[in-house]
């Protein structure tokens, strides 16, 4: 009796294939899940992109506009938050639809400046506001997803959203709770103020918010603090030098400096130092130089106050900055932070349509030869050699080495500034005049020039942070 035949076997290929047709299955569905997962972390890592790029448009916006220059300013707050009046102002977005970020009502309510200052609604009078602008936030139609920007007075003891105080002077801690926190540029530190705001070297610092929401719903906030960078100091002279005496030992005896002694802006008002120094000692270098046949300018030297194109020791006079280490190299950093050019070429100092900062190192002289014509700032920590019928328009801080060199016959409009701070902290060394073989550097004192370099003054970041609204 036969048990087992060849038929026993029939169907086992079906059943292999079947198995690896699910083996195959399941190998395709998990490969379309990790092709799902990876499309939709990409699409949630693009979309946190979109949100964060977009708040810092908003910030970028906010910061533009807080400029008096700007084309479409903003108001800016006067009133510390919690005050009397308005202490906010906002920019909104207005597509899809208006954004009331002050409102409960709103989807975008800001509830983080309520966790600020501890409140439940903000009063009506607590606010400004205005909209949008085209040219920063794009197209009406595809605007950027930022929903609101917050611009306010910093106020010591922010709450932020964790609850938690933090102090500008953590030792004094509690005790300068709700005093305005203000930016020393002589130190370079913010500083909280108990009264009187903010005067002279310190200046308002401003928290600016930026809330960021994309279509799919993922939202950022970002917050940076700025402050003004300061006008820069107002010169006293045509040419003003700095420090415990002058070098002119260099000077051969061709060479000139000339100076109107007006502000060739003005050309009507009361003569202007031609030569400002801050020392008695300063003053005498220069005299005496001016007798022996170097560095006559137009006219005699004179006793202060001024005549036209004197010489005269206005240390009474100047402004403390100009004759600070500390303030000097802080104003140094400063531009350097907002120059437009770093060690650029000198036909590349600005133009009398697009002003420019220019900042040179050490290691860089700008060298300027004939047919360079400048407007702006410039500011060197090296030498500066100008020759032969080069210009310049504006403001020249010539900071650090604190040595000038001309030749031929190169014209100033502004003023120009010379200081050695290669012996600070201590204290300035000794500014270098030099001839450079001989020459005129005609400098006049132009007020309008040097209120170019005003026009270039923005606001300096001091701190960013991102920050989390529930």
């Amino acid at each position: 009796m036969r048990c087992c035949g060849p038929d026993q076997d029939r169907g086992v290929a079906l059943f292999l294939v079947l198995i690896s047709l699910l083996l195959v299955t399941a190998i395709g569905m998990g490969m379309l899940l990790s092709s799902g997962t990876e499309t939709n972390i990409d699409a949630n890592y693009r979309d946190e992109q979109v949100a964060l790029f977009a708040a810092k448009a908003g910030l970028q916006e906010a910061r533009d506009r807080m400029l008096p220059t700007n084309a479409n300013p903003i108001t800016l707050p006067t009133v510390l938050p919690g005050g009397a009046g308005a202490y906010l102002t906002y920019i909104t977005a207005t597509n899809p639809s208006p954004v009331s970020p002050w409102s409960s009502t709103d989807p975008y309510q800001d509830t983080e400046i309520l966790k600020e200052l501890g409140i439940g609604s903000l009063p009506s009078t607590a606010y400004t506001s205005t909209t949008t602008v085209s040219n920063y936030s794009g197209p009406s139609s595809n605007p950027l997803p930022y929903q609101w920007i917050r611009v306010n007075l910093k106020v010591d003891n922010s709450a932020y959203t964790t609850g938690t105080p933090y102090y500008v002077n953590q030792s004094a801690g509690s005790a300068d709770a709700g005093y305005q926190v203000c930016f020393d540029w002589y130190t370079n530190h913010e500083v909280a103020v108990a009264a009187g705001g903010c005067t002279g070297h310190l200046y308002n610092v401003y928290e600016i918010t930026s809330y960021a929401v994309t279509p799919s719903g993922t939202h950022r906030m970002l917050q940076e603090e700025v402050a003004p960078l300061p006008p820069l100091p107002p010169l006293p002279g045509a040419l003003t030098v700095c420090g415990p005496n002058v070098d002119v030992t260099g000077w051969p005896t061709s060479a000139n400096w000339v100076s109107t002694g007006v502000d060739s802006a003005v050309p009507a008002q009361p003569s202007i130092t031609g030569i400002a120094d801050c020392s008695a000692a300063s003053e005498a270098s220069l005299i005496a130089g001016s007798a022996s046949g170097k560095n006559p300018p137009t006219g005699s030297p004179a006793a202060c106050p001024p005549a036209a194109s004197s010489i005269c020791n206005t240390s009474a006079t100047m402004g403390p900055c100009l004759q600070s280490c500390t303030c000097l190299l802080n104003l140094v950093a400063m531009l350097q932070s907002s120059a437009t050019n770093i060690n650029p070429g000198c036909g590349n100092l600005g133009t009398a349509a697009a002003p420019a900062i220019s900042f040179f190192d050490s290691s860089h002289d700008p060298g300027c030869a004939g047919g360079t014509n400048g407007y702006g700032i410039l500011v060197a920590t090296g030498n500066v050699t100008f020759t032969g019928n080069a210009t310049f328009n504006g403001v020249m801080l010539i900071i650090g080495n604190g040595s000038f060199s001309f030749k031929g016959t190169n014209t100033f409009e502004g003023g120009i500034f010379v200081a050695n701070t290669t012996t600070c902290p201590a204290a300035l060394g000794t500014p270098t005049i030099l001839g450079a073989g001989g020459g005129v550097g005609i400098i006049n004192y132009n007020s309008a020039d040097m209120n170019i370099a005003d026009k270039l003054v923005a606001y300096k970041m001091l701190v960013a942070r991102e920050m989390y609204q529930f």
